[in-house]
C-alpha cells in the first residue's frame, strides 16, 4: 500500500509539473508569435477556362430586407457586417447606417437613436463580433459606438467621441488590447495606430506603407477588413495584405504578379515608379475561416482567385465564370458573417426575378427553390446573397 501511495503521489505531480511546463511554453510562443508570410505567386496558377459558382459552394442562402424605407429600395449596399442575431448596413447612396434582424426584417436606423435632428453622413461602418459593439465614423471626424443591450436587445449609443485634429478615413478597433488602428482621409490612405481615443498626438504612432506604385487620385475603399478574429489591412495598388496587431503591422499575404508578360504603363505622370511599373492591380481581398476571395485586374480585365479549404486555388478571368447562383459576373463582396463562413455580396431583387426567369438552362433545381421562396414583388428591395466556398 505504501508503494501504490507514493506512485500516486508521484503521478499527481508528474502531472502538475507536466501543466505548468506546457502553459508557460504556450505563452512563450504567444509572446514570441511570429506571423508567417504566405507567398502566393500567380503566374504559377493556371486560368480556369471554365468555372461554375454553384459548384464552389457548400452551401449559400439569400436574405430579402423587407420593411424599409421606400427610398433605400433602389439603393446600394456600401458595406454590411453581421452580430449573431443581426446584419447592419452601411448604404451607399444616402451613407445611413439600418439594422435588420437575421430574417431581413428592418428594426431601426441608427439615425432614430440620436436625440438631435440634424441628418449626419456615416463614412464608415465596423463589428466587434464578440461584444455585439457597432462603431460607426460620421461626418465631422466623430465615433459613434453602439452596443446591444442583450435584456431588452436592442442597440443603444454609449458614447460619441470626437476622434480629435487627425482626420480619419476608416479606424478599427483591434481585438484584445485598447488600440486603434486608422487611416487618415486624403487622396492615398496611410495606415497609423492610436493606443485610445480620442487621438492626440501623443498616442499616435503611424507606420507607413509605402506602395511599388501609387495613383494619388484613387483612394481604395475598404483598407481595413476583419475574418472574426484578426484585422487585415490593405493599401491600393501594394501586393501585400498586412496583418493588423497591438504593436502595428506584418506582411501576411504577398501576391507575386511578375512573370505575367504584362504591358507597361506608357503614361507615368501619376504613378510614384519604382522598379518595372506594370498595370496589375489588386482591387479587394476578403477573407473568413480560411478562405478568401481575391479580386485584382491584368491589363484592364477582371480576374478572381478564390483560395478554398478543399478545393484549394482557382484563378480565373471574370468572363468565364459561370454565376448559376445571382447572375452577376462582377463578385463585388460588400462584407463577410464570420458566423456562418460566408462571404456576403448583393443584387436587386427585380434583376434577381429576371435571373431567375430568363436563365433556366444554367440554374440548379435548388436554386429555384430559393429565389421562389423570397416572393419578391417589390421592384429593386436589396437581396442579399451569403456563399459559403467548400
Amino acid at each position: 500500500m505504501v508503494g501504490i501511495s507514493f506512485i500516486y503521489v508521484f503521478m499527481i505531480k508528474y502531472l502538475t509539473f507536466s501543466v505548468v511546463l506546457l502553459m508557460c511554453l504556450s505563452s512563450c510562443r504567444n509572446e514570441n508569435n511570429v506571423v508567417e508570410l504566405t507567398d502566393v505567386t500567380i503566374r504559377e496558377l493556371s486560368q480556369r477556362e471554365h468555372v461554375n459558382l454553384h459548384d464552389l459552394c457548400v452551401d449559400y442562402s439569400y436574405i430579402k430586407l423587407h420593411k424599409i424605407q421606400p427610398e433605400f429600395n433602389s439603393f446600394r449596399i456600401n458595406k454590411i457586417c453581421f452580430t449573431k442575431k443581426y446584419l447592419i448596413v452601411l448604404w451607399e447612396n444616402s451613407n445611413k447606417v439600418s439594422i435588420f434582424n437575421r430574417d431581413g426584417n428592418h428594426i431601426l436606423d441608427v439615425s432614430d437613436l440620436l436625440s438631435q435632428t440634424d441628418s449626419f453622413k456615416s463614412i464608415d461602418l465596423k463589428c466587434d463580433f464578440a461584444l455585439d459593439i457597432l462603431y460607426i465614423l460620421i461626418e465631422g471626424n466623430q465615433l459613434l459606438v453602439l452596443k446591444l443591450d442583450s435584456q431588452v436587445e436592442k442597440f443603444k449609443i454609449i458614447s460619441e467621441i470626437f476622434l480629435g485634429s487627425v482626420e480619419v478615413n476608416e479606424i478599427i478597433k483591434i481585438p484584445e488590447c485598447d488600440t486603434y488602428a486608422l487611416s487618415t482621409l486624403g487622396f492615398t490612405s496611410d495606415f497609423a495606430m492610436v493606443r485610445s481615443l480620442p487621438i492626440r498626438n501623443n498616442n499616435l504612432f503611424a507606420q507607413k506603407i509605402v506602395s511599388s506604385r501609387y495613383n494619388k487620385y484613387v483612394k481604395i475603399k475598404n483598407s481595413f477588413l476583419s475574418d472574426g478574429n484578426d484585422v487585415y489591412y490593405m493599401k491600393y495598388q501594394n501586393d501585400t495584405i498586412y496583418l493588423v496587431g497591438c504593436k502595428g503591422i506584418t506582411p501576411k499575404f504577398a501576391f507575386n504578379f511578375s512573370g505575367l508578360n504584362l504591358k507597361e504603363i506608357s503614361d507615368t505622370s501619376n504613378y510614384f515608379k519604382q522598379n518595372t511599373i506594370s498595370n496589375t492591380t489588386i482591387l479587394a481581398f476578403n477573407i473568413v475561416k480560411d478562405n478568401y476571395i481575391l479580386k485584382y485586374s491584368v491589363d484592364s480585365e477582371i480576374y478572381y482567385l478564390f483560395k478554398t479549404v478543399n478545393n484549394g486555388f482557382i484563378n480565373v478571368n471574370s468572363t468565364n465564370i459561370v454565376n448559376n447562383i445571382f447572375g452577376s459576373k462582377s463578385l463585388n463582396c460588400i462584407g463577410i458573417d464570420q458566423f456562418s463562413g460566408s462571404f456576403a455580396f448583393q443584387i436587386p431583387s427585380n434583376t434577381l426575378k429576371r435571373f431567375r426567369n430568363k436563365e433556366i438552362d444554367i440554374i440548379e433545381e435548388d436554386t429555384f427553390v430559393k429565389i421562389d421562396s423570397l416572393r419578391i414583388t417589390e421592384n429593386e428591395t436589396p437581396i442579399v446573397i451569403l456563399l459559403k466556398l467548400k
